[in-house]
């Protein structure tokens, strides 16, 4: 992968956000401290929770099948499900905000230039003596 995400990949995180079920999604926990399910829709009703569509379930149940993951305590475990949990339900609203500013930033970008004389960088502007000039820096263009 390079260093920063090629148009393929954005058009196909935003296939896959598009597609996904739409939210927000939300987090509730219940099983006595075992169990989280992040839902869209979720609302909560006074006597419980009303969710359109289940999206997962995450359970205390650690695989601990690395050799290099340290034994958590109960508590341990139960606060990374939920941090987990946050950050699953908070990717359905957060990918597309992201995709949307990664698009905004390549169209600012695609109208900038740098000048390769002085380094000057900025969108290429027809001054009324008929050059071009940097702007906001001013400079004539090279």
């Amino acid at each position: 992968m390079t260093d920063h995400p090629t148009d393929q990949q954005l058009t196909d995180i935003a296939a896959r956000a598009e597609a996904a079920t739409a939210g927000p999604w939300g987090t509730y926990e219940f099983g006595g401290d075992t169990l989280i399910e992040i839902a869209a829709g979720l609302e909560e009703t006074g006597t419980g929770y009303r969710a359109r569509r289940e999206i997962c379930r995450l359970e205390v149940e650690p695989m601990d099948n690395d050799p290099q993951h340290h034994e958590w305590t109960a508590e341990e475990d139960w606060e990374q499900v939920r941090a987990d949990a946050a950050f699953v339900a908070a990717a359905r609203t957060d990918v597309p905000v992201l995709l949307a500013e990664i698009r905004r930033l390549q169209t600012e970008l695609a109208r900038r230039v740098q000048c390769g004389d002085c380094g000057a960088v900025g969108d290429v502007n027809l001054g009324e003596d008929g050059r071009s000039y940097l702007y906001p820096s001013g400079q004539i263009g090279h």
